[in-house]
């Protein structure tokens, strides 16, 4: 894909060199020591621009280092391998309709400086306890469990919004996919249920949530096949359950991380923190960036 050329020459304003890297059929533009806004450290990087939809989100703007700023961001991919070099990346998504690059890059290191919008997730134990042990259960053939969990928004004093899980729908072994390339696959039958489920859901914008769980301790996130299959079942949710909140929860064995889009908000969210109400209480807080 060619760019612009005034849009390229606008860029090189923010680095000292720029030029374009194809790799996998995307285009990605490398800027040679981009300098990062004021708070930053380092305050200058290299970093590569991907201008078209990856990983589940529209762009990515992929960093050199792993960088420090005001607010503690989610570092959702480490040492990612493109071009021959690792790079790193936050969870920041730019809804834009048709930036220029320069546009792009700025919005992206917006993310720096922005403070996000507080995001809640709540759950009884007794759900908890439930999903979990529904979770770590052996299938036939796939290497993990996946499910649905419901639950339906409200707000919070300073703005926030508040995520209130209140039931887990098993998928029953016949409707998971042999596919060997990945943990776990479910097939049209249960795709179908959750369709339809939503769409029952309407009245009470009730919103669907998959869930599944990762077998080790600590904070988690999305792996990369993760960021890659689980974003793109959501847009069927939200076009038949327009007024509520839809998205994803991965649980580890004592930690826990959500996504969530909003009504009406195209943007990605990511939960600040997941608390588990009754035995056993827990209060998982993303501190640690991935």
């Amino acid at each position: 894909m060619e760019h612009p050329k005034e849009q390229l020459e606008e860029l090189k304003r923010y680095c000292t060199k720029l030029k374009s890297v194809p790799e996998g059929g995307v285009t990605f533009l490398y800027l040679e020591e981009l300098r990062l806004p004021t708070g930053c450290t380092p305050d200058v990087c290299d970093a590569l621009l991907c201008p078209v939809p990856r990983d589940g989100y529209p762009s990515r703007l992929f960093l050199s280092v792993q960088v420090s700023s005001p607010y503690t961001r989610n570092w959702n991919v480490t040492n990612a391998r493109i071009a021959e070099s690792n790079w790193f990346a936050f969870s920041w998504n730019v809804d834009l309709v048709n930036p220029t690059l320069a546009q792009l890059l700025v919005a992206h290191l917006n993310g720096f400086a922005k403070q996000k919008m507080r995001l809640h997730i709540k759950l009884m134990g007794a759900l908890y306890d439930r999903i979990k042990q529904d979770l770590v259960r052996p299938h036939p053939f796939a290497a993990e469990r996946v499910g649905f969990v419901f639950g339906r928004m409200g707000s919070l004093e300073d703005g926030g919004k508040l995520i209130l899980l209140t039931r887990y729908h098993t998928i029953p072994d016949a409707h998971y996919v042999d596919d060997p390339t990945v943990g776990a696959r479910i097939g049209p039958d249960a795709m179908t249920w959750a369709m339809q489920e939503v769409y029952r859901g309407r009245p009470v914008r009730e919103g669907i949530f998959h869930i599944h769980l990762h077998g080790h301790g600590g904070e988690t996130g999305m792996s990369g096949t993760d960021a890659r299959e689980i974003p793109a079942m959501i847009p069927g949710f939200r076009s038949v359950g327009r007024d509520a909140a839809h998205g994803v929860i991965i649980l580890s064995r004592n930690h826990g991380s959500g996504w969530v889009w909003l009504p009406g908000d195209t943007r990605l969210l990511e939960a600040g923190q997941i608390s588990v109400i009754g035995a056993p209480v827990g209060v998982f807080e993303r501190r640690l960036t991935r």
